[in-house]
C-alpha cells in the first residue's frame, strides 16, 4: 500500500483520485455504484480529491461516520508528521508529546535538567534529525509551537465536520 494511492485502511477504502484541483464534495451515482467525492490536497504527486465508492447508495448516517473518520484519519496524520521547527520535521507520536511536555515542565521548574537531546524525526534516507536544547527559552518556543500546531490542526478538523451536510450530498444522486 503507497501512501500516494489508498489514504488509510484498507477497510475505509478512501483512495486519492488526482489531477482534481478544486473540492466537489458530492455523491454521484454510476450504475450501481455510488462514489463519495470529499475534500480537496496536495502532495507530491499533485492534487487530488478523496473517494469512497459504495454498492449501495449510503444513508445520511453512513456518510457523516465515513467523512468524520476520513477527517479525524487526516487530522492525525498532520499532526504526527507535519509540524516543522526551526527548518526541522517533528515526529509528534503520542509517546514524544509525553516526553516533550514531561520534560518542558520539568525544565520550567529546574533548568538544570537542560541541556536535553531529542530526536525530531527520522530525516531523509534514513539519517535520525537529533537536536539538543541548551536554554529554557529554545525548549519553550520548540514546545508551544507544537501545542500550537496540534490546537490548530484539530480546530482545522472540527471545523471541516461542522461542514458536513450529508442531505446536501445525496441531492441529485439518484
Amino acid at each position: 500500500m503507497t501512501d500516494n494511492t489508498i489514504i488509510y485502511d484498507m477497510e475505509k477504502s478512501f483512495e486519492k483520485i488526482y489531477g482534481i484541483t478544486e473540492r466537489r464534495d458530492e455523491v454521484v451515482r454510476r450504475g450501481s455504484e455510488w462514489y463519495l467525492y470529499w475534500g480537496q490536497g496536495k502532495d507530491a504527486q499533485g492534487d487530488y480529491v478523496c473517494r469512497k465508492v459504495y454498492d449501495h447508495k449510503p444513508v445520511e448516517d453512513e456518510l457523516k461516520k465515513d467523512i468524520n473518520d476520513l477527517i479525524n484519519a487526516t487530522v492525525d496524520a498532520k499532526i504526527l508528521s507535519g509540524y516543522e521547527w526551526s527548518g526541522h520535521k517533528v515526529w509528534l507520536s503520542s509517546e514524544n508529546q509525553f516526553n516533550y511536555k514531561a520534560v518542558y515542565d520539568l525544565a520550567c521548574k529546574d533548568s538544570s535538567v537542560l541541556p536535553v537531546k531529542f530526536k525530531l524525526s527520522d530525516g531523509t534516507e534514513g539519517k535520525a534529525v537529533y537536536y539538543t536544547f541548551e536554554a529554557l527559552e529554545e525548549l519553550t518556543s520548540f514546545y508551544r509551537g507544537a501545542i500550537k500546531f496540534i490546537n490548530e490542526s484539530v480546530n482545522e478538523g472540527w471545523t471541516e465536520k461542522d461542514g458536513i451536510d450529508a442531505k446536501k450530498l445525496l441531492e441529485g444522486s439518484e
